[in-house]
């Protein structure tokens, strides 16, 4: 078990930061940055990409908001 007071002190950056990739990466998807031939990415609905990469960057601004409430102030 992990108690928070050991917990690293900048694990919500680090989400932050892996929420901005996966962001940009909905972001490529859906501008067809990526060339993926497989017939099964057709399936695959028009708006999950931009409300992926939403859901992605609201996520990235509630950890980074997190990492900033608990850094003290100096």
């Amino acid at each position: 078990m992990i108690l928070a007071g050991n917990s690293h002190p900048n694990r919500h950056l680090h989400a932050a930061g892996w929420d901005m990739v996966l962001a940009f990466a909905a972001a490529g998807m859906h501008y067809n940055l990526f060339a993926l031939e497989h017939p099964g990415w057709e399936m695959v609905p028009d708006w999950l990409w931009p409300a992926l990469m939403l859901v992605f960057l609201f996520s990235a601004l509630w950890s980074y908001g997190k990492h900033r409430r608990r850094q003290p102030r100096r």
